[in-house]
């Protein structure tokens, strides 16, 4: 209460410096001679009347605003009660069950869509396969032999073979940040288990809070198309490693052969 009654003090003082301040700044007509006439006094007595009030209304605010807060902070102080050790474990109960249904649900939805996964999968593969080495043979091709060979120009090359590579990349990248967001999240609940663990005496909460984060650790596995690859960060290094390879290999095993004769011709010239 002293320090509400201080600051109180501390915040009139300032009004009426503020006050006495605008006073001394305020410059009022007067009458020649020196002396104010009694509509100018009237006015200036108006004046102060205005100031008072206005001063005392920001007072009373100021003091409703505080007690509102002090009322705020008494509803937090009882909110933040710590819980039981009944009310622990049904926490801890309700958080295994539900954690439990997560890893059920998630399990079931990936094993649902393995089927799509891999049309789509295989799908962008193709496309982005077939797409480069397209795009790497038109400009290979305007490197090395005639660019008047080429169909397109250079911008419509990049314009129409990067859409689609860069489309399928995209649904294919998407699909996988998707469930590796999905086991990381799930995931999350082993350490903060383990790090309730550390805080808490009763042992039939730590045993349970055991259990949970058991749970976690041996039901949580990543989502895989049954067994052949994982959706994670390596399946998007395998379709990088491997359309660079195929498209290798099918320049280099080329019918034609256009390649290697334009450079042997470069380097007779």
């Amino acid at each position: 209460m002293k320090r509400h009654s201080d600051n109180n003090c501390m915040f009139e003082i300032k009004i009426e410096e503020n006050l006495e301040k605008f006073h001394r700044q305020k410059m009022y007509p007067t009458r020649p001679g020196g002396k104010t006439s009694p509509q100018m006094k009237k006015n200036k007595n108006k004046k102060n009347k205005l100031f008072q009030q206005h001063k005392w209304n920001i007072i009373k605010r100021h003091l409703r605003v505080q007690q509102e807060r002090g009322a705020d902070s008494k509803e937090i102080a009882v909110q933040r009660k710590p819980p039981s050790v009944q009310e622990l474990m049904q926490i801890t109960t309700h958080s295994q069950m539900l954690q439990y249904t997560i890893i059920g649900l998630a399990t079931f939805l990936a094993n649902c869509r393995r089927i799509p996964l891999i049309w789509i999968f295989l799908r962008n593969a193709l496309s982005i396969v077939f797409n480069a080495y397209n795009l790497v043979v038109f400009l290979l091709a305007m490197a090395f032999g005639d660019p008047t060979k080429s169909p397109l120009s250079l911008g419509m090359l990049l314009l129409f073979y990067g859409f689609n590579i860069l489309l399928s990349s995209l649904s294919t990248f998407l699909t996988i940040i998707v469930y590796q967001s999905l086991n990381e999240e799930i995931k999350k609940a082993g350490p903060i288990a383990d790090e309730w663990n550390i805080y808490i005496s009763d042992e039939n909460v730590k045993a349970r809070l055991s259990q949970l984060s058991a749970l976690v650790n041996n039901n949580v596995k990543t989502f895989t198309l049954y067994g052949l690859v994982d959706l994670n960060g390596s399946l998007i290094n395998s379709l990088i490693s491997g359309t660079v390879t195929y498209i290798i290999i099918l320049i280099q095993y080329s019918e034609n052969g256009e390649f290697s004769q334009a450079s042997q011709n470069q380097t007779k010239t």
